[in-house]
């Protein structure tokens, strides 16, 4: 049995896709990554937010900073940020497989290192406060970073919808 009748399955029928080039196939593999790395990044920001397994033992509910009128702790912002990468993760899963053009997939990378940079550097910077009234207005520069980062990731959706699937070559095997 040689190496593509060994990757079909008898789910697919016999058919395998045939990816023909190295460049398409690392394309490929990094659009697939883009899920797992929000997903880790998620995980780090729920273990660091303090709501752990049974309880909230460790959640910090000290208000430290506001944004407009909304007062922010570190758990909150942690655990938001950690929402938000996992709803990143279920849209670079679902758009990961028809977005393969090496742009829109450098876009997503840039817009997951700015979102994850400024998300971190918020939270750092918020431990560092000590809490006072009134509330320390969170500086701009960490707001204005991570919108931009929110054009990266418009890019990439729009790619995906925009774009045709990704053209495959199926082989048979019977």
């Amino acid at each position: 049995m040689n190496r593509i009748e060994s990757e079909a399955s008898s789910l697919s029928g016999g058919l395998v896709v045939k990816e023909k080039s190295l460049a398409k196939r690392f394309w490929a593999y990094a659009s697939s990554l883009l899920c797992v790395w929000f997903f880790v990044c998620g995980y780090m920001f729920y273990s660091a937010s303090g709501f752990r397994g049974r309880g909230l033992s460790y959640w910090d509910s000290t208000l430290r900073v506001r944004i407009g009128q909304t007062g922010l702790s570190t758990s909150d912002l942690l655990f938001g940020a950690a929402i938000y990468c996992g709803i990143c993760a279920v849209v670079y899963f679902v758009f990961g497989i028809i977005v393969r053009r090496p742009f829109a997939i450098l876009c997503a990378y840039v817009h997951l290192c700015m979102s994850v940079k400024f998300l971190f550097s918020a939270a750092s910077y918020m431990r560092k406060i000590v809490p006072s009234t009134p509330l320390e207005v969170l500086p701009g520069h960490f707001v204005a970073g991570f919108l931009s980062a929110q054009f990266f990731l418009l890019v990439y959706c729009v790619t995906g919808i925009f774009s045709a699937p990704p053209k495959n070559e199926y082989v048979r095997l019977t």
